[in-house]
């Protein structure tokens, strides 16, 4: 125990120095960060999943949709399952720029009428991989929306989003997908996640040099008396340091719930 905490102190003491060794050295992006080249792409998707069924889709995308003349970083994606042992369809809307390069919202709505969920009996680092439960579920919907503030060429955002899912398990089955039980039972989640990201290195997307961190709350409030009411904490501090051509990236993650009140 005592020499993982020194290799743990070691570990977070490089990513603190890298971090004051970039901020004397001024970092600038290497590109533009808010792309605006339009492209589309579309694909069928033919689909086997264990414990919920096969089936067809069509899954595509259009990015930096074009409006009234103008350039935007606005993208579109859909995904529809028409055919198979599952149907349903995913649409969302991304990068809307409510005031440009500055203000940005997603939006995100989908409905299925089957799925499967993977319920983990213990995630500690003592469990197996096969150590889990399917819920099969139906009639699931969810929907959400995401609100950023970014600024300094994407350097700083404050960010807030929040997803609403509602859906009924109709059984529960054991790893190999063998019915353990059938139940009907009903249930409505809502999750707020509020967040700051500090990305000061040369590209948000293919960083080089540089560091990153990541700050994450995640509320779930009790939405009637057999919920849980809890939060959840993330803490990701990266660095990234260029060897010749190559660059080495270390990475230190927390996190951690806790049960709102007594």
């Amino acid at each position: 125990m005592q020499k993982s905490k020194k290799l743990k102190f070691v570990f977070v003491f490089v990513l603190v120095t890298m971090f004051f060794q970039t901020l004397l050295h001024a970092i600038e992006r290497r590109r533009e960060q808010f792309v605006t080249d339009f492209g589309y792409v579309a694909i069928p998707i033919p689909f086997s999943v264990p414990g919920v069924g096969t089936g067809l889709g069509v899954a595509g995308n259009i990015n930096n949709i074009p409006m009234f003349g103008e350039e935007t970083t606005t993208d579109v994606y859909a995904l529809t399952i028409p055919f198979g042992d599952v149907k349903g369809s995913i649409v969302g809307v991304t990068d809307i720029p409510l005031w440009p390069k500055t203000l940005i919202f997603d939006i995100l709505y989908g409905e299925f009428n089957k799925y499967n969920q993977r319920s983990y009996l213990d995630r500690t680092m003592n469990s197996k991989k096969d150590d889990f439960l399917n819920l099969e579920l139906d009639q699931t919907q969810f929907s959400g929306g995401r609100m950023i503030l970014s600024l300094f060429d994407r350097m700083f955002e404050l960010y807030r989003f929040q997803y609403n899912i509602k859906s009924n398990i109709s059984a529960i089955r054991d790893n190999e997908g063998n019915l353990i039980y059938e139940v009907n039972q009903g249930f409505d989640v809502q999750a707020i996640t509020m967040g700051s990201l500090f990305d000061y290195t040369d590209d948000r997307t293919d960083p080089l040099k540089g560091v990153r961190f990541n700050y994450n709350y995640a509320d779930s409030p009790r939405r009637d008396s057999d919920s849980a009411d809890f939060y959840v904490q993330e803490f990701n501090l990266s660095g990234y340091i260029p060897i010749e051509k190559s660059t080495i990236a270390l990475n230190w993650y927390r996190a951690g719930g806790r049960q709102h009140g007594p």
